[in-house]
């Protein structure tokens, strides 16, 4: 396998991390609304997923055309994901909500660094 094939591989796995992990996202903030729970309560778990939501559309939209400045966005979202939902506490959950978003960052971080151009 040569170069040009491993990083195309490297650059569509994170790629596609990194979308379903925004599918995923998308599904967890429409079921927040759907729980018994006051309005303000369904409100305030809708925007701060929604936020969340549309920093990671950001991040994957950089990393077409900047993918250091994409990967570092990436990393600093798992790392809020990490702190907000206390995720280090259970290595499941860390492995589903923190660890998507860590690794998609480092792989187009490492694209970037040892692209061809």
């Amino acid at each position: 396998m040569n170069r040009t094939n491993r990083y195309l591989i490297l650059y569509k796995t994170a790629k596609y991390l990194s979308m379903a992990y925004l599918a995923m996202l998308c599904y967890s903030t429409i079921l927040s609304l759907m729980q018994s729970e006051s309005i303000i309560n369904r409100v305030v778990k809708f925007g701060a997923g929604s936020l969340l939501l549309a920093l990671l559309f950001v991040a994957y939209r950089l990393t077409l055309h900047h993918q250091r400045i994409g990967g570092y966005l990436h990393i600093v979202i798992g790392l809020i994901f990490t702190i907000n939902f206390t995720t280090y506490t259970n290595i499941v959950n860390f492995l589903l909500i923190s660890l998507p978003p860590i690794a998609s960052g480092v792989l187009f971080i490492y694209i970037d660094l040892n692209s061809i151009d």
